[in-house]
Protein backbone atom coordinates (compact mmCIF):
# COMPACT_ATOMS: atom_id res chain seq x y z
CA UNK A 1 0.00 0.00 0.00
CA UNK A 2 2.91 2.32 0.65
CA UNK A 3 4.07 2.21 -2.98
CA UNK A 4 0.63 3.21 -4.31
CA UNK A 5 0.52 6.17 -1.90
CA UNK A 6 3.94 7.35 -3.12
CA UNK A 7 2.86 6.94 -6.76
CA UNK A 8 -0.25 9.06 -6.14
CA UNK A 9 1.82 11.81 -4.52
CA UNK A 10 4.12 11.88 -7.55
CA UNK A 11 1.18 12.19 -9.96
CA UNK A 12 -0.38 15.07 -8.00
CA UNK A 13 2.89 16.98 -7.86
CA UNK A 14 3.65 16.82 -11.60
CA UNK A 15 2.74 19.77 -13.79
CA UNK A 16 1.87 19.08 -17.42
CA UNK A 17 2.18 21.62 -20.20
CA UNK A 18 -0.13 20.76 -23.11
CA UNK A 19 1.65 20.23 -26.42
CA UNK A 20 0.42 21.07 -29.91
CA UNK A 21 -2.76 19.14 -30.66
CA UNK A 22 -3.79 18.57 -27.03
CA UNK A 23 -7.28 19.67 -26.00
CA UNK A 24 -8.30 20.82 -22.52
CA UNK A 25 -11.80 19.62 -21.69
CA UNK A 26 -14.16 19.45 -18.72
CA UNK A 27 -15.49 16.08 -17.55
CA UNK A 28 -19.29 15.92 -17.83
CA UNK A 29 -19.75 12.36 -16.56
CA UNK A 30 -18.55 8.76 -16.49
CA UNK A 31 -19.82 6.28 -19.08
CA UNK A 32 -18.33 3.16 -17.47
CA UNK A 33 -15.42 0.92 -18.48
CA UNK A 34 -12.96 3.82 -18.10
CA UNK A 35 -14.86 5.95 -20.61
CA UNK A 36 -15.72 9.56 -19.79
CA UNK A 37 -17.85 12.17 -21.52
CA UNK A 38 -16.02 15.50 -21.83
CA UNK A 39 -16.76 18.90 -23.37
CA UNK A 40 -14.13 21.19 -24.88
CA UNK A 41 -14.06 25.01 -24.94
CA UNK A 42 -16.16 25.13 -28.13
CA UNK A 43 -18.95 22.98 -26.70
CA UNK A 44 -17.95 19.84 -28.63
CA UNK A 45 -18.68 16.65 -26.69
CA UNK A 46 -16.35 13.64 -26.83
CA UNK A 47 -16.20 10.18 -25.29
CA UNK A 48 -12.63 9.58 -24.11
CA UNK A 49 -10.74 6.62 -22.67
CA UNK A 50 -8.23 6.79 -19.83
CA UNK A 51 -4.78 5.26 -20.52
CA UNK A 52 -4.20 1.95 -18.75
CA UNK A 53 -1.31 3.19 -16.58
CA UNK A 54 -3.61 5.72 -14.84
CA UNK A 55 -6.73 3.59 -14.33
CA UNK A 56 -6.00 2.46 -10.77
CA UNK A 57 -3.98 5.49 -9.70
CA UNK A 58 -6.06 8.49 -10.81
CA UNK A 59 -9.70 9.21 -10.04
CA UNK A 60 -11.64 11.52 -12.35
CA UNK A 61 -14.70 13.39 -11.10
CA UNK A 62 -17.38 15.34 -12.90
CA UNK A 63 -16.36 18.98 -13.32
CA UNK A 64 -12.61 18.37 -13.37
CA UNK A 65 -10.49 19.44 -16.32
CA UNK A 66 -8.44 16.93 -18.30
CA UNK A 67 -6.03 17.07 -21.22
CA UNK A 68 -7.11 14.89 -24.13
CA UNK A 69 -5.10 13.94 -27.20
CA UNK A 70 -6.54 12.68 -30.51
CA UNK A 71 -5.02 9.40 -31.74
CA UNK A 72 -4.50 8.17 -35.27
CA UNK A 73 -7.30 5.57 -35.21
CA UNK A 74 -10.27 7.41 -36.67
CA UNK A 75 -12.02 9.83 -34.33
CA UNK A 76 -10.83 8.28 -31.05
CA UNK A 77 -9.32 10.36 -28.25
CA UNK A 78 -7.18 9.49 -25.21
Amino acid sequence: MRDLHTYNDNIESELYTPVDGDIIAQVKGARGNNLHEVEDEFGETYIVSMPTKFRKAVWIRRGQFVVIRPIGEGDKLL
